[in-house]
């Protein structure tokens, strides 16, 4: 039953060589148009490795589509490595190191990559509703340049040894390596950050150790079911952060409904879903306009 692809897999690395294709935004079948299957074996093992060879195969569509469908580049990660290390990759708009005002995006933990919130809303649901593609699309449209991080490309296996990839060993280190190497730089003196799930903590953790430019420069974080912790942050950082962030988190309540929030930390609405792989989706429409009456409210700041 198994086909074999490259190296010791089983499967093939292309996603039009699983019989699928994003059809209208939604993975199908090339031959009969029907959606994903999970269970075309008796073995639990085998549908379950299938499963997860066919999300690389989206890892690398979704990579396509940030570079054709939206125009982005890739930028190495780090940026001047050693030939015989391991590299990562974020993606960025062209021109974002120009641009009046950047929006970096920060996906969760797990198998996700760059332009993915949930890998399993991409496959069974479809790309609108897994990826970031309308959060770039709606960013351009609003004279953004665009940052897309990679925080889970942490490692490649060479000769069967796990080798980390410098400067982005772990989440957290690749948010400071993209920081200092392709933010710091940037000419935006405003700047938003989108984060979702594990991705608040990286955003804390970027914040807390890059406090100084940080505060002068981000003017609004959207968090969305984001699982962070301000326990260990300092007294101005959860001042500020009560100040230019909000937490979407799952719920019943309506959109963007104000919820019960703590003191030092992200004010708390209503994402308008239940599920946490669905926030980012189901609040677009609330942090967009969010993102927008923050730089307002930045451009009012720097007046005064």
């Amino acid at each position: 039953m198994a086909r074999r692809g490259m190296g010791n897999s089983p499967f093939p690395t292309k996603l039009e060589d699983f019989g699928y294709e994003f059809r209208d935004g939604s993975l199908k079948d090339i031959k009969t148009g029907g959606p994903f299957e999970f269970n075309i074996s008796k073995d639990p093992e085998y549908n379950q490795a299938r499963y997860e060879a066919l999300g690389e195969a989206i890892t690398a569509e979704v990579y396509r589509l940030l570079e054709t469908e939206v125009g982005l580049q890739r930028l190495q990660v780090p940026e001047r490595a050693d030939p015989d290390k391991p590299t990562s990759c974020v993606f960025a708009s062209p021109g974002y190191a120009d641009a009046a005002r950047l929006l970096l995006l920060v996906h969760g933990s797990g198998v996700v990559r760059a332009g993915q919130w949930t890998r399993r809303l991409i496959i069974n649901n479809g790309l609108q509703e897994g990826t970031q593609l309308p959060y770039i699309k709606r960013a351009l449209a609003a004279g953004y340049g665009v940052l897309v991080l990679n925080t889970n490309d942490n490692h490649r296996v060479q000769n069967k040894q796990k080798q980390l990839i410098p400067g982005s060993g772990r989440p957290e280190e690749h948010a400071l390596t993209v920081w200092d190497t392709y933010v710091r730089p940037a000419a935006a003196r405003d700047l938003a950050i989108v984060a979702h799930s594990y991705g608040g903590v990286v955003t804390v953790h970027l914040v807390t150790k890059r406090w100084e430019e940080a505060r002068q420069r981000v003017a609004a974080v959207a968090l969305t079911d984001s699982v962070h912790s301000m326990a260990a942050a300092s007294q101005d950082i959860r001042q500020w952060f009560s100040k230019v962030g909000v937490n979407w988190v799952s719920s019943s309540a309506p959109l963007d409904t104000a919820l019960r929030s703590a003191d030092g930390d992200a004010a708390r609405r209503s994402a308008g879903h239940q599920q946490h792989e669905w926030t980012s989706w189901s609040c677009l429409e609330a942090v967009m306009p969010f993102l927008e009456e923050r730089m307002q409210q930045r451009g009012v700041e720097k007046k005064d």
